[in-house]
């Protein structure tokens, strides 16, 4: 394998430099901007969602109590049936189905947020490389794009052509050795 490299332009190398440059900003910023989603969803589940479905609960806790007082008094009066009306039955076992509901969804929420701190976790773990990549080899593919630019422009400026010795004497139109035509 050969030490040498074709260029055909230096011009294109050190356009390179600035989409190196630009990579690297793009590559932090998506990195971070990902991370930063996760963590306004997870900060949703567990500061809202998780107490706004706490509160449901209570409040549809109170709604069975309710149903259940009014249930009651419907059934203990004089000459009450001992059973409830159907549609005050049918009312508690609907409050049931949603009390159950919001429970699940407590739950839910709990375990949404384990999964999505994991989940989190692993893409850290996961783009950790790429965040050290880009501020350890990025950066130094840089500063080399900039020395080898810097060291292709001094080559170029190198006249390469051989400097043409002066005629000696005794070849036609030379000099003799005090510079006196013959």
């Amino acid at each position: 394998m050969t030490d040498s490299a074709r260029v055909s332009s230096i011009e294109a190398l050190r356009a390179f430099r600035p989409a190196l440059t630009r990579f690297a900003e793009e590559s932090r910023a998506a990195v971070g901007a990902r991370e930063a989603s996760a963590r306004r969803t997870l900060d949703w589940l567990a500061r809202e969602q998780g107490p706004a479905w706490a509160r449901e609960i209570r409040r549809r806790e109170e709604e069975i109590n309710s149903l259940r007082s009014e249930a009651y008094r419907k059934s203990a009066g004089p000459g009450a049936s001992p059973r409830p009306p159907a549609d005050l039955e049918l009312r508690l076992q609907k409050a049931k189905r949603r009390l159950s509901l919001a429970r699940q969804k407590v739950d839910d929420v709990r375990r949404w947020g384990k999964q999505l701190e994991r989940a989190l976790e692993d893409y850290r773990g996961g783009v950790a490389p790429l965040g050290e990549f880009v501020r350890g080899e990025l950066a130094t593919a840089s500063a080399r794009l900039d020395a080898m630019g810097d060291a292709l422009d001094e080559y170029a400026a190198i006249d390469l052509k051989p400097e043409r010795a002066a005629p000696h004497a005794d070849e036609p139109g030379g000099t003799d050795d005090d510079g006196a035509k013959p």
